[in-house]
């Protein structure tokens, strides 16, 4: 796939926290093209070596577009490849890009999790020009494909990457003084908050052991699951809250209006946001208020792909678990902008009706759209861990990933007896 980047002048901006920049550098390197990198901090400089040219940036944001515009006509830039297409750095790239012959590729963390990685032209997730027409994808013939290659375990690289990324950057701030992050940088800040992520994963995962069982057993397709997005998600573009505090507001009124008494909501908190946010009090407190204390629960570390396995349905503003959500069989409802709300594998209508009557999955039109990601914008590897056994640089598998042969069977309707609530 990189071949086709042979004799382009490319120019690199923000990437994942961590070398894959550098070693996606050195693999177009090796496919002949020439690779600009750009430095806006000190994390970007201290990731940004390689024997690559780089152009450090230290003005203001504002002043960030024009400079773009002079790099792209005075470097002849082809292509420019980024992570994020909301960064503050980066969403001011396509209107750049009008009247230059530059293309925009845009990475992020894949949709078809945990194994792949995505890269699509001019945007991803609402931004993406992927179809949202199931003939689209119920037309096309591809071959199956085998299992994709595992990446592993990736949180322990994962966070000494954005240690360095952020000390750097810090100790570099007086030297990028205008540099605006898309997250607070402070070392001390982080570090204080990933102690405490670690304490509260610990503890939860000892409290809600006993919750699992019961889950899969008693209340197996008898609750909705609502799995949260990280706090400050550049997802909350392409949804239809300003943020979290609202959406748990919104989807609580919902069930408590419309959802069958004998069922459950379970809120899941998002791993990523331990370290940074806790709802118990927002939750408990809506809960009283819409009279729901023992038909809702707010869990932490319980096992998600066997919540969705024994959900009856999802709710999702539009993260890319509403895909592993259709991957199991269980109806999906989207509250936002997402690749895959597609009718036939998400809901229509409101949130009140899905409740009620959350439809099943068509696994013809999921096999077929899972088959085209893989072929089209899905990548087997990750951006901090190589796949062991992969010569090159980046460690990913650029052609075209593998794709499980079957897709589960939909969903089945709920038994009507109602259990006793398990105990948090």
């Amino acid at each position: 796939m990189l071949e086709k980047f042979n004799g382009h002048r490319i120019l690199l901006l923000q990437g994942p926290l961590g070398p894959f920049f550098q070693r996606l550098a050195q693999e177009l390197r090796s496919h002949g093209a020439e690779v600009i990198r750009m430095h806006f901090c000190g994390g970007d400089a201290w990731f940004g070596g390689g024997g690559d040219r780089s152009i450090a940036y230290r003005g203001p944001l504002y002043n960030w577009p024009d400079r773009l515009k002079k790099i792209i006509r005075e470097e002849k830039i082809d292509d420019i490849f980024l992570l994020g297409d909301l960064r503050p750095y980066h969403r001011v790239v396509p209107d750049a890009i009008k009247g230059f012959s530059t293309k925009l590729y845009v990475f992020e963390e894949g949709y078809l999790r945990p194994d792949y990685i995505t890269l699509e032209p001019d945007g991803v997730n609402g931004n993406s020009r992927m179809s949202r027409y199931p003939d689209f994808y119920l037309k096309q013939q591809w071959p199956p494909l085998p299992e994709p290659l595992t990446v592993g375990a990736t949180f322990g690289i994962s966070a000494r990457y954005t240690i360095t990324y952020y000390c750097a950057t810090f100790l570099a701030g007086l030297r990028y003084r205008h540099y605006v992050h898309h997250r607070d940088t402070g070392p001390l800040w982080h570090g204080f908050r990933w102690v405490r992520g670690l304490f509260r994963k610990y503890y939860y995962q000892f409290k809600e052991k006993k919750l699992l069982p019961t889950l899969t057993d008693k209340w197996s397709k008898r609750f909705f699951l609502f799995p949260l997005q990280v706090h400050n998600d550049y997802q909350f573009y392409h949804a239809d809250f300003p943020d979290i505090e609202t959406c748990i507001n919104e989807v609580i009124s919902s069930f408590a209006k419309h959802a069958r008494r004998n069922q459950l909501l379970v809120i899941k908190h998002h791993p990523a946001d331990r370290p940074y946010r806790d709802y118990s009090a927002l939750i408990e407190r809506l809960a009283i208020a819409a009279d729901l204390r023992d038909r809702i629960l707010y869990v932490h570390d319980l096992h998600l792909p066997t919540l969705l396995k024994h959900a009856r349905g999802t709710v999702v503003m539009n993260s890319t678990t509403g895909l592993q959500s259709i991957h199991h069989g269980t109806p999906v409802m989207v509250l936002g902008r997402a690749i895959y709300n597609i009718e036939g594998l998400t809901a229509r209508g409101t949130l009140d009706k899905f409740w009620r009557h959350p439809p099943e999955v068509n696994a013809a039109l999921y096999r077929a759209f899972r088959c085209w990601l893989v072929h089209n914008n899905q990548f087997n590897g990750n951006f901090y861990r190589r796949i062991k056994g992969l010569p090159n640089p980046t460690g990913v598998l650029w052609d075209a990933a593998p794709l499980p042969a079957e897709a589960p069977a939909p969903a089945v309707s709920p038994t009507p007896s109602s259990p006793p609530l398990p105990s948090a």
